[in-house]
């Protein structure tokens, strides 16, 4: 196993207000208990006693890629010193489904300057369906754009980026062109299916190797985009996995038969190590194993199964994990030629943390050179939709200290 185990705490960067009451009290702000954001927001280069960009490289990845340190647990500049990653996700002006970029390339540096001056140093982008409506094979050409002025932008902050290359929640299968889960998502589907991954490395194919023409580099030789995350919240080890049905599920049955097999010697001596314990998934005759409900290997669940077939469901999905992150990584970092790019495998929880999460972190995710640990805070914040994971216009926001109190 490597001796990566990098954990990142993504900041959030409030925008509006603070307040600090109990939940059961109404908060109206007014300026005598709360504060928004002065008009120098306006012009982030405004002088400011409280201006952070000096903290931030003149140019993020001008003198060379972050690295890990030797022992892995520590992020290092190009000229040695260690870095600490105080990361938030960056807005950006793109609409829901992709179709229009309000903003500028001047709004985009506006804005990274605007995050630089409270201390950001690495920016969160991506998470969206990157796929082009006509050619679901290529990258809509709106997305890209936006992140190419994002890290023209974020470059001259002195900010370094996070990419995540995509988020299957909300992707169906008709949007792909595939035969399975039609009207269903596709998140954690990835993790096993031929199909999609070939759609993902299309994807990536197009992302790293375009040329941005406000840098003049296409993103797999520009050190300012430190890290990928192959996919948003997506993982094997979460309910999702039992929400896989028809012949997305099939594939998986198909190749747990297989994983059988090759432990026990055959399908009938895999039923026989379970004590003849079946799955309504069982089709041996067509050469499927069923994959049981997670919610048998976490602690509500331990017991109501066959604890030999929970064990060995459980090391399937991991391999099963594993092999696809070793492959992710081996192509963006072997066949697209981006070996500066530092690759993290996803930020989502399992099922239950105490018996899943360091299967998930250290095993599946061993070859991955950043392990996520996200945490969200709320502090029963008002606002609208996004409230608990986005601090937009209007929202406020309560005094948690994600520094103070992480966990």
């Amino acid at each position: 196993m490597p001796n990566v185990n990098i954990k990142i705490l993504y900041i959030t960067l409030l925008s509006v207000a603070y307040l600090a009451l109990p939940a059961s009290e109404v908060f109206i702000p007014d300026e005598g208990n709360s504060w928004a954001f002065p008009a120098e927001c306006k012009d982030p280069w405004a002088k400011s006693p409280m201006d952070l960009r000096f903290l931030n490289e003149d140019i993020a990845g001008a003198h060379g890629p972050i690295r890990l340190s030797k022992d892995g647990k520590d992020f290092v500049r190009a000229d040695g010193k260690v870095m600490k990653a105080w990361m938030s996700h960056l807005p950006h002006g793109v609409n829901r489904n992709g179709t229009k970029n309000s903003w500028t390339l001047d709004d985009y540096k506006r804005s990274t300057r605007f995050y630089a001056r409270y201390g950001i140093n690495v920016g969160i982008i991506g998470a969206v369906n990157p796929s082009d409506p006509k050619n679901i094979l290529r990258v809509n050409k709106t997305i890209l754009e936006g992140y190419h002025r994002h890290i023209a932008a974020a470059k001259a902050a002195g900010i370094y980026l996070q990419l995540r290359a995509c988020w299957f929640h909300g992707i169906k299968g008709k949007q792909l062109g595939l035969k399975f889960h039609q009207e269903r998502d596709l998140q954690c589907i990835l993790q096993f299916h031929p199909e999609v991954q070939t759609i993902w490395k299309s994807w990536i194919k197009d992302i790293f190797t375009t040329v941005n023409p406000h840098t003049g580099i296409a993103l797999k030789d520009d050190h300012a985009l430190f890290s990928i995350e192959v996919a948003n919240e997506d993982s094997l080890l979460f309910y999702t996995t039992d929400k896989i049905e028809g012949a997305a599920r099939e594939e998986l049955e198909r190749q747990f038969y297989a994983w059988c097999v090759k432990k026990y010697g055959s399908a009938e001596k895999s039923l026989a190590a379970w004590n003849n314990f079946k799955d309504k998934g069982d089709a041996i005759d067509q050469q499927r194993m069923g994959v049981i409900i997670l919610w048998f290997m976490t602690r509500s669940g331990a017991g109501k199964a066959n604890e030999q077939r929970c064990q060995d469901t459980l090391q399937f999905l991991i391999d099963t994990m594993q092999k696809w992150q070793k492959e992710a990584k081996d192509y963006i970092k072997k066949e697209i030629g981006a070996k500066h790019v530092l690759v993290a495998a996803s930020n989502f929880n399992p099922a239950d943390r105490v018996t899943m999460d360091d299967a998930m972190r250290l095993l599946a995710w061993q070859d991955a050179d950043i392990i996520e640990n996200n945490h969200y805070f709320n502090d029963n914040g008002k606002g609208g939709p996004h409230t608990g994971y986005r601090v937009d216009v209007d929202y406020i926001q309560g005094l948690h200290s994600g520094v103070k109190d992480p966990l």
